[in-house]
């Protein structure tokens, strides 16, 4: 049986395409190994968040905080201590045990949302509360109810931390509520810091 012109043809463009492809990923895939093996000999960043993490670190290499405070909270069986550190320009570094992570404060943005935080709630929380959250897609949505009736929902991007969305409302509470927030958590006042 002979094969035609146009089946060879086929034949050989299909061979050459199957063998154009498999170098490309190979060479992709050799690529990525590459830089991956360079990020972990270099000790560079892998990720924003380390990127942040890193060059805050070095902007504070010589500077000692202006105010330290550790932070206690007794459990049932044992007690957590974060200490909280709290630089010049408003950066802040908290540490739990062995993890510690940078907060960068960034001035326009903080007022930003503390000014648009009042300005959506006259009345504070207070109280005790109840807190529940929830995965949606790529988010957290965190809420909480207080006893005075003050609500919170929070949306924060899962993968970076980001708060993506925070709004705040009065209502009373229902029954149901009530019964859930007296066996809540007591809130705290602010510690304020001078």
């Amino acid at each position: 049986m002979s094969m035609s012109g146009f089946e060879a043809w086929l034949r050989s463009t299909t061979g050459v395409i199957t063998a154009g492809s498999a170098l490309l990923v190979a060479t992709l895939g050799l690529a990525s190994a590459g830089h991956g093996l360079y990020l972990f000999v270099s000790g560079a960043p892998k990720t924003d968040k380390e990127a942040t993490r890193a060059a805050t670190y070095r902007k504070h290499i010589n500077d000692s905080p202006v105010q330290t405070q550790p932070i206690t909270v007794q459990l049932e069986n044992f007690s957590v201590t974060a200490i909280v550190d709290v630089y010049k320009d408003g950066d802040i570094n908290l540490t739990v045990g062995p993890n510690s992570e940078w907060f960068p404060f960034n001035p326009v943005r903080q007022a930003t949302l503390i000014r648009k935080a009042f300005a959506e709630a006259a009345v504070s929380p207070a109280g005790k509360y109840v807190q529940t959250q929830r995965e949606e897609g790529r988010t957290i949505v965190r809420e909480r109810i207080y006893e005075n009736g003050f609500r919170e929902t929070v949306v924060i991007d899962q993968n970076t931390g980001q708060t993506i969305r925070r709004s705040t409302e009065m209502r009373p509470l229902s029954a149901e509520e009530k019964a859930r927030v007296e066996q809540g958590i007591r809130s705290r006042p602010p510690i304020i810091i001078r």
